[in-house]
């Protein structure tokens, strides 16, 4: 029954459980467009961000421009960092609905509404309680790991989703009264772990490998062997490798660009290294509302016996997996050299659930209208004016800006001083990798890249690039403008200066126009005598 409420003392899943309580249909329609439109809201609003979004979106739009749909590329050149998946996603979007902000993050948008409703889902097979499975899922829906996360284009909401949909059939495929039925839930979970290797990698299935620790542990009290049917290993080795191959036939340097992502950047080096510690405020800080609800939980049972039963709630072996879901990520993310703040994101379900299950059963009873406790109490007040902050700071965000990451004015600055000069324009790039967001606002136009950073006049003036692309012609309906940080522009301006004009200038970039079509032979300047 609707009305049944769960002691917190019980675990998770037993091997004499009733059959499942389903989540009603209409709950979950409520739950996943609810989801979706506090996603989509102002999600266009704000400017794609150097370097990681707009590298998602430069390679999408690059993917549809050129009908090359195996493997990304940027400036017309393999882009093999990550997998295809979230690059196909973008593309399809950018397809149909075009290159604006809105559109490109139309994927973290429905990833974040599914995994939503993933969270419920999952936490009625655990849980066996559609209230509490709801609860849960709003939980997920107030994170603001989860809520930040689908308002950035990146790779990890998708694995977020993807990794709640490979627990949630493996569950399913435990849980299965009949072996075929449990089978097919099988062949469902090993699509979703391709679906995540697709996405990121190797570390999509880190959530995976808690699972089997898990499993190991209790491999007596489920039919694990369900999951290991040879169907559906041959899909996960085949959906997960057959891109790869292809990749292999056609570009000859992928080996090498994947052996440095998975081996160097990982256990090495990478410029991506923020400081272990710092994920342990950005998890905690992400899924504020959970813990929350879990220091109110605690709170509520006052007896000591009550406190000991909310501890032994997380004690048994199968309330052992969301811990073991959260740990074994979190050890190995720490560990890595590579470290982003969004690689905690897939952790966050877990929490949401773990609140969720230790609750009062008092919030889940029976109150005005039939509804749960905690809908007609404070707690609806306090989450929906939770949600009014959060998209609050989504629309202050582009007020604030980030003019070191924002390309959008220096592309507008470009698009109209070329069209002033009834030129198509061409770029020179002085910083090794920033400026994928020009060349997606600008719609890919052609662009050279210096390779390196010049710190002073006699590098510059040896400086083989800058003065090959001084010394050609210019057609008369080309305009090459030279896009520098604005903190750079003394290294530059005593060779260029005489040969450019200023077309923009912020804090941080600045752009110059070459005034001669003809060529120009660069020449350091004379030092004066000392």
């Amino acid at each position: 029954m609707l009305n049944e409420t769960m002691n917190p003392s019980t675990s998770l899943v037993s091997e004499a459980r009733p059959p499942v309580q389903p989540l009603a249909r209409q709950i979950q329609i409520a739950l996943f467009f609810t989801a979706l439109f506090v996603a989509l809201f102002l999600n266009g609003q704000r400017s794609l961000w150097d370097t990681s979004e707009t590298r998602y979106a430069e390679a999408s739009r690059e993917m549809v421009a050129s009908q090359n749909w195996l493997y990304p590329q940027i400036e017309g050149h393999p882009h093999l960092t990550k997998p295809p998946l979230t690059y196909w996603v973008i593309a399809s979007t950018i397809r149909v609905f075009g290159t604006g902000e809105w559109a490109v993050r139309l994927g973290p948008a429905f990833s974040f509404a599914f995994a939503v409703l993933l969270t419920a889902l999952l936490t009625n097979l655990l849980l066996n309680d559609p209230r509490r499975a709801l609860f849960a899922g709003l939980l997920q829906m107030l994170s603001p790991l989860a809520f930040f996360g689908a308002h950035v284009l990146t790779t990890d909401t998708f694995v977020a989703v993807f990794v709640l949909g490979y627990f949630w059939a493996m569950w399913n495929a435990l849980l299965a009264s009949e072996n075929s039925q449990g089978r097919r839930w099988a062949l469902l979970m090993h699509f979703f772990l391709v679906l995540a290797f697709l996405t990121k990698g190797p570390p999509a299935w880190l959530p995976a490998g808690a699972a089997i620790v898990f499993l190991a542990i209790n491999r007596s009290r489920y039919p694990w062997r369900r999951l290991c049917r040879p169907e559906g290993i041959t899909l996960l080795v085949v959906g997960s490798l057959v891109w790869y191959a292809a990749v292999l036939l056609t570009v000859p340097n992928a080996m090498a660009v994947w052996r440095e992502e998975a081996l160097q950047k990982v256990f090495v080096a990478s410029n991506r290294n923020m400081p272990a510690v710092n994920y342990l405020p950005i998890l905690l800080g992400g899924v504020l509302p959970s813990l929350i609800v879990m220091l109110i939980s605690f709170r509520s049972h006052r007896l000591s016996a009550a406190r000991a039963k909310f501890f032994a709630a997380m004690a048994p072996p199968q309330r052992a997996f969301l811990s073991l879901w959260v740990a074994v990520p979190f050890i190995v993310f720490c560990l890595s050299r590579t470290r982003l703040p969004l690689y905690v994101l897939p952790l966050a379900p877990a929490f949401a659930i773990t609140a969720a299950a230790v609750s009062p059963s008092s919030w889940f009873q029976s109150g005005r209208r039939g509804m749960p406790a905690w809908v007609t109490s404070r707690f609806a007040l306090v989450g929906i004016s939770w949600i009014v902050v959060l998209i609050g700071i989504k629309a202050w965000l582009p007020l604030r800006g980030d003019t070191s990451k924002d390309m959008r004015p220096v592309a507008a600055a470009i698009r109209q001083d070329s069209q002033n000069q009834k030129a198509s324009p061409h770029l020179m790039l002085t910083m090794p990798r920033m400026g994928s967001g020009l060349l997606y606002y600008l719609d890919g136009p052609p662009t050279d890249r210096l390779e390196n950073h010049f710190q002073n006049e006699n590098n510059l003036g040896r400086s083989r690039q800058i003065k090959a692309a001084f010394s050609r012609a210019l057609p008369e309906d080309v305009k090459e403008y030279i896009v520098l940080r604005s903190n750079d522009v003394s290294d530059y301006e005593r060779f260029l200066a005489p040969h450019v004009q200023s077309v923009f200038s912020n804090s941080e970039w600045t752009v110059w126009r070459r005034n001669s079509q003809q060529p120009v032979q660069l020449k350091p300047p004379v030092s004066p005598a000392s």
